[in-house]
């Protein structure tokens, strides 16, 4: 297993900015053929809303989000 940090500043926290962002950073990191590639977030509503998201499962993009019990809202492996 291989992980990789990737990161860039956003304008703001909106739905199509974050959607756009992520697939923009995680698309560049995995091979089409390959397994998706798992973005661990927060477990804000915005990320939340993303989970399920048809465009990011075509681009092999899953969503983990933080536990909402772990203070820093980091995900736990």
């Amino acid at each position: 297993m291989t992980f990789f940090t990737a990161t860039t500043l956003i304008e703001d926290e909106r739905h199509p900015t974050l959607y756009d962002t992520i697939i923009h950073l995680c698309v560049q990191m995995h091979p089409l053929d390959g397994p998706p590639a798992v973005a661990r977030t927060d477990s804000a509503p915005e990320f939340k809303a993303l989970t399920d998201d048809r465009q990011l499962k075509h681009h092999r993009i899953t969503i983990d989000l933080g536990h909402a019990k772990n203070q820093n809202k980091n995900p736990v492996a």
